[in-house]
């Protein structure tokens, strides 16, 4: 009882002093509990095939896929497709596309939600530049931070295409 009288008053002096409720993680903060992070810019690797296994993107446990210009978003949690995308991703300039893949038509974003530890990895892929962004979102549980820029060729826009769309064989 006397622990949620201290935190009835701690959420009312914060309230008081914020003029807002704080969310979640300001009260972990100010407990003690969560340490803010300061994280750590890296060299990035010298491939998108290095990039994934660096930033353990086989260990992908679901990936947010959003389509630019056709407000198309949906979520990829099959293990297997899942596995299929970062086999592109690895394969960066030597992927080869299945014959009847296509090029994108819009630019893809890719946001690959892995663990543990926790951590997120957002690739951007252009078509009309084939170009590749790629670059993980630092954590307290993941500070190293590294953004990469390649250029790849038009094969790898349509396996990646195949592979999301999921008619690509792993």
């Amino acid at each position: 009882m006397l622990i949620r009288f201290f935190m009835f008053i701690l959420i009312a002096s914060l309230t008081t002093a914020c003029g807002t409720l704080p969310d979640q993680r300001q009260i972990k903060q100010f407990l003690g509990l969560e340490q803010p992070f300061a994280h750590k810019d890296i060299s990035p690797p010298p491939s998108p095939g290095a990039f994934a296994m660096q930033f353990g993107m086989g260990q992908t446990e679901r990936i947010l896929v959003s389509v630019a210009q056709s407000n198309i978003k949906y979520e990829i949690d099959d293990p297997q497709h899942i596995h299929t995308v970062v086999n592109v991703l690895r394969a960066g300039a030597q992927a080869s596309a299945p014959e009847a893949a296509v090029l994108p038509q819009h630019p893809i974003q890719l946001s690959f939600l892995i663990g543990p530890p926790e951590h997120i990895v957002t690739a951007h892929y252009n078509p009309s530049t084939q170009v590749l962004h790629i670059y993980n979102i630092p954590s307290a549980a993941w500070p190293d931070h590294a953004v990469a820029v390649y250029t790849l060729t038009p094969a790898f826009g349509a396996a990646l295409q195949a592979a999301v769309d999921g008619h690509a064989q792993p």
